[in-house]
């Protein structure tokens, strides 16, 4: 299905919907195929760079069913699956949303979208260290996607910042492309999952440093090497690597809410127990939800559950 550029631009009638979706990772497809299977007329808006954080994963963990599956083969998938039950997949970034009395308005670029009810599946964005002298490294060196760009640092050292399930995970996907990796993690202990802690220690070619923060990246038009900082002595040292995949933590995105008294101290949403907000009309799924386990799996099961709590705001649950 050919996807477009959304919503009404200035001076154009509001264009109105049943539900939008905003956000077209896992969550977001699977409340909109579902939502979609329930008779609901559903717009998808993807945002510029389709399918969300999972897309560049090497291997989905904790997926039943779809063990060793990669997100960049799961992601596509589930928005061909959603596009195929009728979803309307539009192009752009989520910039607010507003309660009127006749539905919310859905702001974005260009233009905006009413809906009787939204499902907020923007789900969480990469928090970039701030390196003093990082500055220009990004794609250089330094990079968020090891299933990128893992195979250009084959047989050369290199770091991975961050020591959860994430930075593990890509630890892993780095060794089978030919790198030889390094965890820093700045906690005294690896915060992952004991299973992906066990995989690790297994390969015996992935170091492992905790209590190691990296303070800076250093290179001229290329990484050369990482500062690092024993977070117990406060010395420094500097650890030559070609390449740095900054698995460090995730912000959730959810600047676009902040007009709503929605968000908890950590800006994610806070929802009951069927998913839905203070605000009449609007759910949330996946990573960006209060209480989020943050994992695949967990996902899909919000975006069922949310497309039904607004299929039944709607009055329309099983009207098929």
């Amino acid at each position: 299905m050919e996807r477009s550029a959304w919503g009404a631009r200035q001076g154009e009638e509001m264009e109105e919907v049943e539900v939008v979706i905003a956000g077209g990772g896992v969550a977001g497809c699977a409340a909109a195929a579902e939502a979609a299977r329930l008779g609901a007329r559903v717009v998808l808006v993807s945002g510029e760079s389709a399918f969300g954080a999972l897309a560049t994963i090497d291997e989905i963990e904790g997926v039943p069913g779809l063990a060793g599956v990669s997100g960049y083969e799961l992601c596509p998938t589930l928005l061909q699956e959603a596009e195929q039950e009728g979803v309307e997949v539009r192009v752009g970034a989520v910039r607010a949303l507003r309660a009127e009395a006749a539905g919310l308005v859905v702001e974005g670029d260009p233009g905006g979208l009413r809906a009787s009810a939204v499902i907020a599946a923007t789900g969480c964005a990469p928090i970039e260290p701030a390196w003093p002298s990082a500055a220009g490294l990004l794609g250089r060196g330094i990079s968020y996607c090891a299933s990128c760009d893992g195979p250009i640092f084959r047989g050369a050292p290199v770091a991975v910042v961050g020591g959860g399930d994430s930075g593990l995970q890509e630890a892993l996907a780095l060794l089978a492309q030919g790198t030889r990796p390094s965890v820093f993690e700045q906690r005294q202990v690896l915060p992952a999952a004991d299973h992906l802690q066990r995989r690790v220690r297994a390969a015996h070619r992935i170091g492992i440093r905790v209590g190691a923060r990296v303070v800076d990246v250093l290179g001229q038009g290329h990484v050369r090497a990482v500062v690092v900082e024993d977070v117990e002595t406060r010395t420094c040292n500097e650890t030559e690597v070609a390449g740095v995949f900054v698995y460090a933590g995730r912000t959730p995105e959810t600047a676009w809410l902040g007009a709503l008294d929605v968000l908890d101290e950590q800006g994610r949403i806070r929802v009951d127990a069927r998913l839905g907000t203070e605000v009449p009309g609007l759910f949330a799924a996946g990573d960006v939800r209060a209480g989020s386990p943050m994992r695949a799996a967990s996902a899909l099961g919000d975006g069922i559950t949310a497309a039904h709590a607004a299929l039944e705001y709607l009055g329309g649950a099983g009207r098929r």
